[in-house]
């Protein structure tokens, strides 16, 4: 994404990765903060910022939203895969 970024700008209107550097720290650490990866205190500003940034909000959303997406499907091919052993 950040590629293209920077070839088209932002891809979210109100969040420039380009020149916000805490805008551009929370969306590299979405991924960590859904596993339970960050430290504590890097979690809590992480939250802090998505409550004051809405399109950092709308990124969080959908990378949860895709993480949600490829759990399910590789629950429902571990269960098919099981399914065909038995």
């Amino acid at each position: 994404m950040r590629h293209i970024e920077a070839v088209r700008g932002p891809a979210i209107p109100g969040c420039d990765t380009t020149r916000d550097t805490e805008c551009a720290a929370t969306r590299a650490a979405l991924a960590d903060y859904l596993r339970y990866r960050l430290l504590p205190g890097r979690g809590r500003r992480l939250e802090d910022h998505l409550v004051g940034c809405v399109a950092c909000m709308r990124v969080f959303v959908d990378v949860r939203e895709s993480a949600w997406t490829s759990t399910a499907a590789a629950t429902t091919t571990r269960r098919a895969a099981l399914a065909r052993a038995s």
